[in-house]
């Protein structure tokens, strides 16, 4: 059987390690950027300040940042952590209420993770914001900005 935690604050870095310590398999970090802590600077180090737990999104509300934000901000995080991470994504209430939005309707949700998860898995792909649809694909794969060769779970 595994165990997971979830924290939400900066400073809990000291309890995701001890979690670690104890045996717990995972860490899933909340994102709600009114309420706690930003989410991928607490799993940037909890990366470095863990060896084997697996960390990710507890979850990731897409109607707050772009979907190549999103790839981009989990595959940094993959480099820290290669192999460690996943990525949970929801469609937000509460985070995406408390900056005055709605929840991201179904049909846009699926077309966000579509465009997550190809970009994660290396492949070029049609990306639609207000300036028109665009073909993008992560840039300087070379220089390991970030860490695409292992998979990221969404």
């Amino acid at each position: 059987m595994k165990f997971g935690i979830m924290t939400s604050k900066i400073d809990e870095i000291g309890y995701i390690t001890h979690a670690e310590n104890l045996g717990y398999t995972h860490c899933w970090v909340t994102d709600s950027p009114m309420l706690r802590s930003n989410c991928w600077a607490v799993l940037a180090l909890a990366a470095t300040a863990t060896r084997d737990m697996r960390l990710g999104t507890g979850v990731s509300v897409p109607g707050i940042r772009q979907a190549p934000v999103t790839a981009n901000g989990i595959a940094t995080i993959n480099r820290l952590a290669p192999g460690r991470c996943f990525l949970s994504l929801g469609t937000g209430n509460t985070a995406a209420r408390t900056l005055g939005q709605r929840p991201m309707r179904l049909k846009d949700f699926e077309r966000y993770i579509r465009v997550v998860k190809s970009l994660l898995q290396g492949e070029e792909v049609e990306y639609t914001n207000q300036a028109g649809v665009h073909k993008i694909q992560f840039q300087m794969l070379e220089h390991s900005f970030i860490d695409l060769q292992n998979s990221i779970p969404i």
